[in-house]
């Protein structure tokens, strides 16, 4: 069994010291919205401080008629 005061030793002689941190930042979560809701637009500032990468969705999750609406209301949430 391993000891945790072992954790952070080198695993050989000469070897580097292991990391205790990650190097990266790793991605947690890629947010799609649909744009033309106009609920979720009023909200898109506050769930983009919660996620990494925030999309508006302008083709799977629109309505055709809503296509429209929502690519002229995308830009607005800059």
């Amino acid at each position: 069994m391993k000891l945790p005061s072992q954790f952070y030793k080198p695993l050989a002689a000469g070897a580097p010291m292991p990391l205790r941190e990650l190097p990266v930042r790793p991605e947690r979560m890629i947010h799609f919205f649909p744009p033309h809701i106009e609920k979720l637009r009023a909200r898109a500032s506050e769930m983009a401080k919660q996620v990494d990468v925030f999309l508006g969705n302008l083709e799977d999750a629109i309505p055709a008629d809503a296509k429209e609406p929502a690519r002229s209301a995308l830009p607005l949430l800059r």
